[in-house]
């Protein structure tokens, strides 16, 4: 039952919430992002997507949440932070 709540929230993130948030960082042209809470890269896959962004510092707390976060460390613009 958890996993189909966090699907539906993920959904409705990134369908309204994300563009709403990109369409202003797009009009900013931010060189640096930081991502508190990253969860499990929802939100620092879509900014991987800006070209303007050239680092990006992401942050999440919790250990085993964390490690999935790993498929982005081949990536040298992130920096993650546990």
């Amino acid at each position: 039952m958890s996993r189909l709540i966090e699907l539906i929230i993920n959904f409705a993130e990134k369908i309204y919430h994300q563009k709403r948030i990109f369409s202003v960082l797009r009009k900013l042209n931010l060189m640096t992002a930081i991502d508190v809470g990253a969860h499990k890269g929802e939100f620092l896959s879509a900014l991987c997507k800006l070209e303007t962004i050239k680092k990006i510092h992401a942050i999440e707390p919790q250990k085993e949440i964390f490690k999935e976060l790993e498929k982005f460390t081949n990536d040298e613009r992130i920096n993650l932070y546990n």
